[in-house]
Order: structure tokens, then C-alpha cells, then sequence
């Protein structure tokens, strides 16, 4: 595959073309004896994924690599090896899909991962780290950290967990309202802090050939969700209906529709937040009991705007006329626009989710003077 990321391409080729250990050799001779800096492809280590951005970098053992090496927004990069080498400086910040990173015995001075969700596993002893940050590296536990024995970095380690904790606003907004611990103005503060990270998380989001397919997988199995729902909602409202002609008791009822969308593997470093799921909500059905009255029960009888019609068959895809979105040719169903465009969810807390619950309720309602 021919790597065609230029602002990649351009960061790989300076820590290349900067000078190595070794008098007279730059970086990128000691990694390979045909390299030529105009020609990727005699850069040895790398692995290029289908989209032609870098997937692994393997540069462990050269011995004489030196320099500054800078892989910010390297999203397709999910494991760097660079063990034994004379590396000073290393930065992976935004690599959102990076799981594993070795870097023992180099001349580290600092490291930044921030923005690193997915990292699980970080080696880094055997270097004089002064600095080394950690913000947002949600699934690295101290079990996954090996930093020598700097007190300093130690200390960051049995932290971890909390920083994770206030560095995204997530976790915190979702262990409070699970517990019914929000008051009005937490609620209004944390309301601001997560349409902030939906931009900022939509912002830097990777639209790959993967991503991509995976959003259109999603979409298919939240519409047939979607569907199922309302037909079941109209089975209730049937059986709901002969209960307020025959029985006494029963003077009216209302549909409830809830999910309720679960990421465990993603949280599962954090003991607190098992079993709350990132997103509950009552999305708009597109079918209520008025339209049951009415008889209304099927997309072709209900085709008012703002009917059942709407709901089922209309194109919801906010980016279906940008015509440089990557998104622009996907039929999306309600549910999916529900969640990116009505929620504090980002796209990559929509591709993290694991497991959606659908929850069609039926409430029989009495109502007698007093």
C-alpha cells in the first residue's frame, strides 16, 4: 500500500533525516541501508495499513536512532517499538488507536501520550524521564506501566486511575447521574464540558475505510432496532387499547421507549463504572398512540411530515450535502442521527459501544375523581 499521508509522511521523514548516534549517519541509514528519504518505502519498520497510513512502527534494537521523534495524530498507529536506542524526546499525543508502546533503554528526557484512549501497555524504564504525561490514557492501569524507578513517575503511576478520572468528563457526568448525585448546576456545568468534548473528540476523529464501514454497520443494526421497536410499541398500544374498552380500571396508557448503550470493555479498568451504561435516553419514537387512534400504524397510511413515513424512511444523515464528507453517501436511520446529532456522544463513543438495550414500555394509567 503507497502511504499517502502527507502531514505523516512529513513528521516520519524529520525524525528520519535528523542526525543519529552514529557521526556521519542519519536516523533513517541506520534503520536501512536503502533509504532514501523521497521513497517511504525503503523506510524498513513501518507497516502500512490499507488507507496507506502507518499501522506498527518497529524500530527496536537499532542501537543509534536519536533525536526528537513526534507521532501526534499518528490514528491509525496501534504499536511502537522502539526498545535500545538513544531516542530524547517522544511524543504519541491524539494516537487514538495505539495500544502498545515500548521505548526501554533510550535517552528519554520526556514523553507526552495525552489523548492515547486505547493504550493499554506503556515500557519505558531505563530512561531519565524528567516529564511524562498521561492525560486521557483511559485504559492504561498501573499493572501496564513500567517506568523504572523515579519516584516522580512511580508516584503518576498510582495515580493513574484518578487522572483518567478528571480527564475525561464523561466518567465523572456518568458515575454522578448514576447515582443521582447531580444537582441543577453540576448538570448545566457538565452539559457544556461534553458538548465541548463531542467537538473536540468529532474534531479530531479519523474517518478510515474501517471507520467508515464499521459507522454504516451500526447504522444497519440500529435501524432494524429501531424497527422492531415501533412494531412492538404497536402491539402494546393494541393490547392497551381492549384494555380501556373492557376493564374498568384502565382509563388511558402511554408508550415509553428507552436505551440504554453499554461500553464495559472500555471502562473496565475503572471498578466504578460497571454496569453504567455512556448514553441513556428517550429517543423520539415516530409513533405514538394518536397515531394508533387514528390508524396510522403503517409508514404508507402515516405520511405526514413528521409521521412514521418521516421517521422510517427519510435520509437523516446531517452531512448527506457536504460533498467532502466522508459520511455523505450513508443512508442513516433515525437512531444513529439520535445519538450523534441529539446526545453528548461523539463518534468514537458511538464505535465503542458494545451492547444496546431497548426497552419498549407499556403504562396503564387510572384516573378517578376524588
Amino acid at each position: 500500500m503507497t502511504p499517502c499521508n502527507h502531514n505523516r509522511i512529513s513528521k516520519l521523514k524529520a525524525f528520519l533525516e535528523q542526525a543519529s548516534n552514529v557521526q556521519g549517519m542519519k536516523n533513517g541509514e541506520v534503520i536501512s541501508s536503502t533509504y532514501d528519504p523521497q521513497n517511504p518505502h525503503t523506510w524498513e519498520g513501518i507497516v502500512w495499513n490499507d488507507d496507506g497510513d502507518c499501522f506498527v512502527i518497529d524500530w527496536s534494537n537499532k542501537k543509534h536512532l536519536s533525536g526528537k521523534l513526534n507521532l501526534d495524530d499518528f490514528q491509525a498507529l496501534s504499536f511502537l517499538f522502539l526498545d535500545d536506542n538513544r531516542i530524547n524526546s517522544l511524543s504519541t499525543r491524539n494516537c487514538f488507536n495505539l495500544e502498545e508502546v515500548t521505548c526501554k533503554n533510550n535517552n528519554l528526557s520526556e514523553l507526552d501520550t495525552s489523548g492515547c484512549y486505547t493504550l493499554h501497555t506503556l515500557k519505558i524504564t531505563g530512561n531519565p524521564l524528567k516529564e511524562i504525561t498521561l492525560i486521557a490514557c483511559d485504559r492504561l492501569q498501573r499493572s501496564g506501566l513500567a517506568a523504572g524507578r523515579a519516584i516522580s513517575l512511580q508516584s503518576k503511576a498510582a495515580k493513574l486511575s484518578a487522572l483518567s478520572h478528571e480527564s475525561d468528563s464523561l466518567i465523572p457526568f456518568l458515575l454522578k447521574s448514576n447515582n443521582y448525585d447531580l444537582t441543577r448546576s453540576e448538570y448545566h456545568h457538565y452539559r457544556n464540558l461534553l458538548r465541548d468534548r463531542q467537538i473536540k473528540l468529532n474534531n479530531e476523529f479519523s474517518y478510515t475505510t474501517y471507520q467508515v464501514t464499521k459507522i454504516e454497520q451500526i447504522n444497519i443494526l440500529l435501524d432494524q432496532k429501531y424497527r422492531a421497536a415501533i412494531k412492538q410499541a404497536q402491539n402494546l398500544c393494541a393490547f392497551a387499547q381492549k384494555q380501556v374498552e373492557t376493564d374498568p380500571f384502565v382509563s388511558d396508557y402511554e408508550i415509553d421507549f428507552k436505551i440504554d448503550i453499554y461500553a464495559s470493555k472500555k471502562f473496565s479498568h475503572i471498578p466504578e463504572m460497571e454496569g453504567i451504561p455512556i448514553y441513556s435516553g428517550h429517543p423520539t419514537m415516530g409513533f405514538t398512540k394518536l397515531d394508533f387512534e387514528k390508524g396510522n400504524t403503517s409508514p404508507v397510511k402515516n405520511s405526514e411530515s413528521g409521521s412514521l413515513n418521516w421517521f422510517l424512511e427519510e435520509n437523516h444523515n446531517e452531512f448527506r450535502f457536504r460533498s467532502d464528507h466522508p459520511l455523505k453517501n450513508q443512508h442513516h436511520c433515525w437512531l444513529l442521527h439520535e445519538l450523534y446529532d441529539h446526545t453528548y456522544l461523539a463518534w468514537q463513543d458511538i464505535l465503542d459501544m458494545e451492547e444496546i438495550w431497548v426497552d419498549v414500555g407499556l403504562v396503564m394509567q387510572h384516573c378517578g375523581e376524588v
